[in-house]
């Protein structure tokens, strides 16, 4: 098989569904990450390990949008890799399998600076929010706060709803990676939100994986295995640092101009006419059980984060409010 089409690491950690706090999750992390030298955890349940002095936070979660843990199979198609047999409920786990993997071969590597891999991040960034509020402490002096946590291949995250991410470090980290990344306004949240009141650089780095939250989830082997052959050779001395903690700069925030994208806002507006009103009402009235219906589905807080901003309304507060 040609290389770079096969991690078979990677592609074993897949095999875990790993919902927050499952048990599945667990075995995932004892598996994987506790074996790595000098890995430690707060009370939450973040791992957290330091390499050198480098002013970087690395990012990644643990946790999946799977509806029950155990265990699955996978399998590749070309450079591809999915579920060998999709259900609903289930989803390939790449969010963000791929980015724990690419920390683990960060750290094997002696890449400096902070590593966290968080807990809770699809429940709404809740280990990251925990460290926020409790142990600040441990994020002063970072510049940057980096999440491999993104869908695609070419997106360095500018905009978690506010802007939490100027774009001259975003070129300045593309140029490190080999320059095919650009600066992306439309990211939702990942845990580095959580931190752009302490940290000044706050973004989320495409990873290779695509339609994520569901069966139909896929991974670009090509594209993970190229980013983690950047990475661990990784420079931070190029990176310019521009934006100060707690800047928002909402007014900086636009819409993709293209016209694909004017296409999509077109069909998605002119789908809210469309939608049964009896559900409408009954969301309005019976908002816990559509919740329940929604996470049964293999939905979650992510997911309903996405859609607000697809449908064009700013995140609310709450969405990045620490204090949980």
């Amino acid at each position: 098989m040609k290389r770079g089409t096969t991690i078979p690491e990677l592609e074993e950690m897949l095999t875990y569904c790993r919902p927050h706090g499952s048990q599945t999750e667990a075995d995932f992390v004892e598996r994987y990450i506790a074996p790595l030298p000098g890995m430690g955890w707060d009370k939450y349940g973040n791992g957290i390990l330091c390499i050198g002095n480098a002013p970087i936070l690395w990012s990644a979660h643990t946790d999946t949008v799977h509806a029950k843990d155990g265990r699955q199979t996978v399998a590749r198609l070309g450079h591809e890799l999915r579920l060998a047999k999709k259900r609903n409920g289930l989803c390939l786990g790449a969010d963000d399998g791929a980015g724990v993997w690419l920390l683990m071969e960060m750290i094997r590597a002696k890449v400096s600076g902070l590593y966290i891999f968080h807990a809770g991040e699809e429940h709404g960034g809740l280990g990251s929010a925990w460290i926020a509020k409790n142990r600040s402490d441990l994020l002063l002096g970072y510049k940057a706060a980096i999440a491999f946590d993104r869908r695609g291949t070419d997106s360095i995250i500018t905009h978690q709803g506010a802007r939490t991410c100027s774009d001259r470090f975003a070129m300045s980290l593309s140029r490190e990676l080999g320059g095919g990344f650009h600066c992306d306004p439309t990211g939702t949240f990942t845990d580095t939100a959580n931190y752009e009141g302490i940290i000044g650089e706050c973004t989320n780095v495409s990873v290779g994986y695509n339609n994520n939250h569901g069966p139909n989830e896929t991974l670009d082997l090509l594209h993970v295995r190229e980013l983690r052959d950047m990475l661990v050779r990784f420079n931070h001395a190029g990176l310019v640092y521009e934006r100060e903690p707690g800047d928002e700069d909402y007014d900086t925030w636009e819409p993709i101009k293209d016209a694909s994208y004017d296409r999509f806002q077109d069909y998605a507006h002119s789908r809210v006419g469309l939608y049964d009103e009896a559900i409408i009402q009954m969301v309005y009235d019976f908002p816990e059980s559509a919740a329940r219906l929604i996470e049964q589905l293999g939905g979650n807080t992510g997911d309903m984060l996405e859609q607000i901003q697809r449908d064009g309304h700013r995140l609310p507060d709450y969405a990045f409010d620490t204090d949980r």
